[in-house]
């Protein structure tokens, strides 16, 4: 199933997939807005403003990023990601830690979002390991619903961090993992590592 309705980038992907995928949390405020380098744009959403040709977008949104081989095929052309950038549920969200992943072409502004959910069992790092993810992946404007799979090798504990940075302290951890998706024509996989770029927030924070 397809969408012919362009994404805007990280703007909007940061309000629906992490309110829409933390059981419907209504976001109060969105990370801050920050400085980064070309992409495709859009006007308005979950972070700063961008446009087509102006100031950047997706990527203008997070100055923090890492690095990914991210690539693959769609069935409208090939993808290849050259950055990958992660944004955490904050504290008082319905899943304080859970990360939102952008991993997208800043130039061309094609992109795959998901949110990872935290395992349960106490003492332990809730991300670590391997789950199946929900996603959509964005190419020459349109947008895909598909599954795959995810496996985090290493991680500093989000929900730990996203709590420290409850009053806006200084942000720290990176997260490194892998991914695959063979779904609804979308065949992509590779490697990905970030620090942790922003913390949403949520109401009641």
């Amino acid at each position: 199933m397809t969408s012919s309705s362009r994404p805007l980038g990280l703007l909007r992907a940061l309000t629906g997939i992490v309110c829409w995928t933390l059981l419907a949390v209504s976001c109060k405020s969105a990370p801050a807005p920050v400085t980064g380098t070309g992409g495709h744009g859009g006007t308005g959403g979950a972070v700063g403003t961008g446009g087509a040709g102006g100031a950047g977008g997706a990527g203008a949104s997070l100055s923090c990023g890492g690095t990914t081989s991210v690539s693959g095929s769609t069935v409208k052309g090939a993808f290849s990601a050259n950055v990958v950038r992660v944004v955490l549920a904050g504290a008082n969200c319905s899943s304080p830690g859970a990360p939102t992943f952008v991993i997208e072409n800043d130039q061309t502004g094609d992109e795959i979002t998901f949110t990872l959910a935290l395992q349960a069992d106490a003492g332990a790092n809730p991300i670590v390991g391997q789950q199946t993810i929900s996603g959509l992946v964005s190419v020459s404007g349109t947008t895909t619903p598909v599954s795959g799979t995810v496996n985090i090798s290493a991680a500093d504990d989000p929900r730990a961090i996203a709590v420290a940075n409850a009053d806006g302290g200084p942000l720290t951890g990176t997260i490194t993992g892998t991914m695959a998706i063979s779904d609804a024509g979308v065949s992509i996989s590779g490697s990905f590592q970030s620090p942790y770029c922003a913390v949403a927030k949520c109401f009641g924070h």
